[in-house]
């Protein structure tokens, strides 16, 4: 299932990046009548869920500044990640975690006076794990922190002039070093891949 959903979501790339350049020659100056997202500093509060290796709700905070003449966002996302699985999933691990996350955005299509917009994003950073011990035929085990990286796709909207939504789809891959405990002398390296689906408030 998640072969297809990675398929599905670079399918989706090439379609909004065949989108964004028509629109580019057509519209070749954008800027001229834009009335939104006139600062420059912003602050995102975002909420989400998804699944793949492991069903998950979210919940997090970016900080991002404009750059390129209000083209391309780069901040800092901290983000908490919670497996929500139940009885009914198959076992997997009971991941809980913190990426701390720089985060891109570059807009590659919007309306003239700047209220939609498309934008790709380009998130990587460090994972901080909260996750619980576990245990195998080998003993237990607990998981260190590790790394990720998030690209995605994202649809702004502005309600109003500096405030409004965005909703954005992302493939999320991170990975952590497994230790045993002692005196088992045994460590390797757990990789996890979901799609995510966040949605967001900033101003």
């Amino acid at each position: 299932m998640l072969h297809l959903y990675s398929k599905c979501f670079l399918i989706l790339l090439v379609q909004v990046l065949c989108l964004t350049t028509i629109n580019a020659q057509i519209n070749p100056d954008q800027t001229l009548q834009k009335v939104y997202n006139t600062k420059k500093n912003f602050v995102f509060v975002s909420g989400g869920t998804g699944g793949g290796d492991y069903p998950f709700a979210c919940f997090g905070l970016n900080l991002g500044r404009r750059f390129f003449n209000g083209q391309t966002m780069a901040g800092i996302g901290v983000h908490y990640i919670g497996n929500t699985a139940d009885g009914t999933y198959p076992v997997v691990d009971p991941v809980q975690v913190f990426p701390v996350m720089i985060d891109i955005r570059q807009t590659f299509m919007e309306s003239r006076n700047g209220r939609f917009a498309t934008l790709l994003i380009a998130d990587a950073g460090y994972v901080f794990s909260i996750t619980g011990n576990g245990e195998d035929a080998i003993g237990e085990y607990k998981f260190l922190n590790g790394w990720a990286f998030n690209p995605g796709i994202g649809f702004r909207y502005n309600i109003f002039e500096n405030v409004g939504l965005m909703f954005d789809i992302s493939w999320l891959h991170h990975t952590s070093p497994r230790e045993w405990l002692p005196p088992i002398v045994q460590k390797d390296q757990r990789h996890w891949d979901v799609i995510l689906f966040r949605w967001s408030v900033f101003f």
